[in-house]
Parts: structure tokens; C-alpha cells; sequence
């Protein structure tokens, strides 16, 4: 199960306003919600408002070695007053993140917003470095059981908290799969000899339901 911290909204429905991106990275995150919604665990509300719970954009500031940012801010009873969740574009680019890749780390900078944590394991959209895998069955897991209780009560009042996120190069890429159970993406490792796959190609043969990737593979 993804692990996660004492942090979170104080229902499992938080507001999220993705306007502050071009219609392109909309587009990124707002797969990233659906995937999100499609789970059950936890449910997104796309608005307009500025003062939305958690707001997304895309910073290429964040330095080359860094894929994204979450920053949180709690109340005095650690409850998440607002989430903002940024990407590097500039970096995803740089690293030829595939549309899907930059759809997984914007549901990992979510997921964060949720409350997770990192997951040291790599089969899931919660590892520190994460671009091949979408939201899998421990990350379902790790929201629920956030959500099943109340929140530990503090006395320490408003409190904050930056997560960074680092980039996977290009060396870091294995062939996913989908999970059709949780929406996720599973990894296919081959131990010896080495493969190497035409993603896309493999991907479209293998898996009907990603047939989104037919469109240009890389931004």
C-alpha cells in the first residue's frame, strides 16, 4: 500500500482549477483528475475559481533534475487548506516524456494533493521518480485508508509542506501494460537478455484501450 502522511482535505473531494495552463497542459491535467475520479477513492471537482482547493500549472523553473512540485498547507487540525501541484514542462521535454508519461506525473503531484506520500516501490504512480506507471491498486489502497479515519489532531497551527519530485531519464523507461482493474499501468520486465521495445508500437499492439497514444507520441 502507498504510504501516506496525516495530511489531508477533510472529505475525499477537494476543488481543483486547471485554467492556469494552456489548453494543451489542460488537457494533461485534466486526464489526471478523471483518472483520479475513475477510482472512487477520491474525487476532484474541476472549477473556475481562483480560490479553488487545489491549483495546477506548469513551472519550468523548477530545475532540470525535477518533474514536479506539490506544496500543501494545513490547518491547526491538519486538514489541507489548499494544494499546489506544478509540472516541469521544461524537463518532460527535455527527458521526451511520451503525453501519457506527462499524464502520470501530474496524477503523482495529485496524488500528493491527496495526501500520499512516496512509494518505494516502483509499481506505482506514487515513486519518487515515476513516468511509466498510472494510478495502481496500492494507491487506491493508501487513499482509502487515509480517508477511512479522522485526521490527528495538532496544536502547532498552520503548517506547510513542499514535495519535489525528481525527473527519470530517458535509461529509466521499462514497457508498461494496463491493469484495466485500476486504471494503471503494469510493468513488463525482461531480465535477460535486455529488449528494447518500441513503446508506442508495443503499446498500441498489446493494448487496445491505450489507442490514445495513436496521436504524436512526444511534445
Amino acid at each position: 500500500m502507498t504510504p501516506h502522511g496525516t495530511a489531508r482535505f477533510q472529505t475525499n473531494t477537494a476543488t481543483i482549477n486547471v485554467t492556469q495552463n494552456s489548453p494543451r497542459y489542460q488537457a494533461v491535467w485534466t486526464r489526471a483528475v478523471q483518472a483520479w475520479n475513475r477510482t472512487g477513492a477520491f474525487t476532484f471537482q474541476i472549477t473556475n475559481n481562483s480560490n479553488a482547493q487545489v491549483t495546477t500549472k506548469m513551472n519550468p523553473a523548477l530545475g532540470s533534475g525535477y518533474s514536479g512540485m506539490t506544496y500543501l498547507t494545513t490547518d491547526y487540525q491538519n486538514y489541507i487548506i489548499n494544494a499546489e501541484c506544478e509540472i516541469n514542462n521544461l524537463a518532460l521535454r527535455n527527458n521526451h516524456y511520451a503525453r501519457f508519461e506527462w499524464v502520470n506525473v501530474a496524477e503523482h503531484e495529485l496524488g500528493h494533493a491527496i495526501g500520499l506520500n512516496h512509494n518505494p516501490g516502483k509499481a506505482s504512480v506514487m515513486y519518487a521518480s515515476n513516468r511509466s506507471y498510472s494510478i495502481q491498486r496500492v494507491d487506491i489502497e493508501g487513499v482509502n485508508q487515509l480517508y477511512a479515519g479522522s485526521p490527528a489532531q495538532t496544536s502547532l497551527g498552520m503548517k506547510s509542506k513542499q514535495i519535489i519530485d525528481p525527473v527519470a531519464d530517458s535509461g529509466d523507461i521499462e514497457s508498461p501494460t494496463v491493469d484495466p482493474e485500476t486504471f494503471g499501468i503494469i510493468i513488463e520486465r525482461t531480465l535477460w537478455p535486455v529488449h528494447y521495445v518500441d513503446l508506442a508500437h508495443h503499446i498500441v499492439r498489446e493494448n487496445g484501450i491505450l489507442k490514445r497514444l495513436a496521436y504524436p507520441l512526444y511534445w
